[in-house]
């Protein structure tokens, strides 16, 4: 199996092991690519790294490129309250940040 963003993907080898007991599959990364539109922020809960949680938030850059910022620390110090206000201040953050005109601030997609 691969990773990405904890998801894991099925490969022809069966040696490859999910990187952490939290990691989920594929399709279940679908449904959890649009709870992070809609929140603005993506959290990781141990899946890529035992005891490493994230919060993240995708933006585009002054020339408009994707770009994203996370914030790591270990899953015991990461209650469901401080996710939402990690996120919540990352995206604020970001929406005060100058941008060049016609740069979005609209979330990387």
């Amino acid at each position: 199996m691969s990773r990405s963003a904890g998801c894991t993907r099925r490969r022809p080898s069966r040696s490859r092991r999910a990187p952490t007991g939290r990691s989920r599959p594929r399709r279940d990364c679908l449904k959890e690519v649009g709870k992070a539109r809609a929140r603005g922020y993506a959290v990781n809960s141990g899946e890529t790294e035992e005891d490493v949680g994230s919060v993240a938030v995708a933006f585009r850059d002054f020339a408009g490129r994707p770009a994203a910022i996370a914030v790591a620390a270990p899953t015991s110090r990461l209650s469901a309250q401080r996710i939402s206000r990690i996120g919540e201040l990352m995206i604020d953050t970001i929406s005060r940040t100058p941008m060049s005109p016609g740069a979005a601030h609209a979330p990387a997609d």
